[in-house]
């Protein structure tokens, strides 16, 4: 059975349930390990690097309960390091924007999403591309680009072509591609996934304030 590695801080078991949602129906095993576990309880960084090994990609939930327990904070960064080639998506809930901090130096993905159902069947989809150990970043590899940059930065406009990508909107089953963006403070390139209406957002990279240089398209 395919597997992804949920990182996340125990005192978020909202969050952990809404992915534990998001994984069950498509039956894809989702890995919890409890960071601050790592003090008194049975995580340790050989099995936690395992259990990295064995999935097919790995989901970083970042929270302010990430951002401010400095000891599951540089463990995320920890697993971000083990995650070697696989894929890697950074979630950050649309209500923490402003909380979270966290920078990320190697990711794919880049995911605001709301606590709705709209969100659920989108995050569904993520969890299904990895079924039978598809890997999904490549198969959404294709989209347009858009030049990122600080919003003083905002008018350089996109690249050749235009900025086309996909949000989450109030289709009950989105087709899943991101859009492709080079953030032009830290040239990082990922996928970012917004709800339709988000236009600025933070470099989970390099933590700079970023706006889209051109819509999302539905």
């Amino acid at each position: 059975m395919a597997q992804i590695f949920i990182s996340h801080s125990r005192k978020d078991a909202e969050l952990v349930n809404f992915f534990l949602r998001a994984c069950n129906p498509v039956g894809i095993k989702p890995i919890f390990e409890e960071l601050e576990s790592l003090v008194s309880g049975p995580a340790t960084a050989e099995r936690i690097r395992l259990h990295i090994g064995q999935s097919n990609a790995l989901f970083i939930l970042l929270s302010p309960n990430v951002n401010n327990i400095p000891h599951t904070r540089d463990w995320v960064l920890y697993e971000t390091g083990s995650a070697g080639t696989k894929d890697v998506w950074v979630f950050e809930r649309y209500s923490d924007r402003g909380k979270v901090s966290v920078a990320i130096p190697h990711l794919q993905h880049y995911v605001v999403y709301d606590d709705n159902e709209q969100s659920l069947a989108y995050v569904s989809n993520i969890v299904r591309g990895y079924d039978d150990a598809h890997v999904l970043g490549t198969a959404i590899g294709a989209g347009l680009g858009a030049l990122l940059g600080g919003e003083k930065d905002a008018g350089r406009g996109a690249v050749a072509g235009g900025a086309f990508g996909y949000a989450l909107t109030k289709k009950p089953v989105p087709e899943l591609v991101g859009q492709l963006v080079r953030c032009l403070c830290c040239q990082a390139v990922y996928q970012v996934h917004l709800p339709r209406e988000l236009r600025t957002f933070r470099c989970p990279v390099c933590n700079n304030a970023l706006m889209l240089s051109a819509p999302v398209a539905a």
